[in-house]
């Protein structure tokens, strides 16, 4: 079974694939499960093929520097590594699947880390209803993706979350199944997990690290006939707000003919650090329409 926020999965698992990150060898953690990640590739504009999971990591250092774009896997020992930055403990629920303990709102919470949400994280919903029972407290709609796929949901911003003796205040979170950090909630700092000591160490950015491609279009695309079509029109988005629908067809983006075009690819042309009009020519009841609208920042 596989845990996701949105729910319990039955899954399949398989014989590893001859594949490797770096020097590691995947096939050292064990059998692998497959998963539709079109999910990531549509919204992230990368053409991701697979998820690197908790059996192959355990036995390494693994430091995330959101700020450079860099991810390093070292050897652990059994030093003690101030320069790392602040430590707090890991612990490991079920499937080795590691948490850190937080305080939300002065309660404390065990909070799984979840490099595959891509929100600041999440609560139960016991928790969440505490947030919104806050004085003052604010409820918007947020587009989270997970390995459940795309699904829309509500988020509120809790008043205060502790972790060591850092504090952050206004931060969004959505309900979930249980409570969890999310990968914008990482974003905001340079990241060492040391697995095998179960810690993790956080050193805070000035800035919070931003994708380099953080104007979207709120567009999700799908391959059907060999034609590229609208799957999904996320609310809230520039596309919706233009009269974009699902199922149109794509026939260009801006001056690029979208005919080939697989759909990360068609995303990542919709994808800009910056404010930028685009224009897309659809097929819609056999006519070609054209909409013009800006991108937006991510939703």
């Amino acid at each position: 079974t596989l845990r996701t926020a949105s729910g319990i999965d039955e899954i399949e698992l398989f014989d590893p694939p001859d594949a490797y990150v770096g020097p590691i060898d995947v096939a050292e953690g064990g059998p692998v499960w497959c998963s539709d990640l079109s999910a990531f590739r549509a919204l992230s504009g990368c053409d991701i093929r697979g998820v690197v999971g908790m059996t192959v990591l355990k036995d390494y250092v693994v430091r995330i520097d959101f700020a450079r774009s860099r991810v390093e896997m070292m050897s652990s020992d059994k030093e003690t590594h101030p320069a790392r930055g602040m430590a707090v403990p890991l612990g490991y629920a079920e499937s080795r699947v590691p948490y850190v303990t937080a305080w939300v709102d002065g309660r404390e919470v065990r909070m799984r880390i979840d490099t595959g949400d891509n929100t600041c994280g999440r609560l139960s919903e016991a928790q969440y209803e505490r947030a919104l029972r806050r004085r003052e407290a604010t409820v918007r709609d947020s587009t989270v993706v997970d390995l459940s796929g795309i699904r829309r949901g509500e988020s509120v911003r809790i008043g205060e979350l502790r972790l060591g003796h850092y504090i952050y205040r206004e931060l969004p979170f959505s309900k979930g199944l249980d409570s969890a950090l999310g990968i914008a909630f990482l974003t905001r700092h340079r990241v060492t997990f040391d697995f095998p000591n179960r810690k993790m160490y956080l050193v805070k950015l000035r800035e919070p690290a931003r994708p380099a491609r953080a104007y979207i279009s709120g567009l999700v695309f799908r391959r059907s006939a060999g034609r590229l079509l609208v799957q999904r029109v996320l609310h809230g988005g520039p596309a919706k707000e233009a009269g974009i629908r699902p199922g149109d067809v794509v026939l260009k983006i801006d001056d690029t003919d979208a005919s080939h075009l697989e759909p990360w690819r068609a995303a990542r042309l919709l994808m800009s650090d910056h404010e930028k009009e685009v224009t897309l020519t659809l097929e819609r009841s056999g006519r070609p329409t054209t909409f013009t609208f800006k991108l937006r920042p991510g939703l």
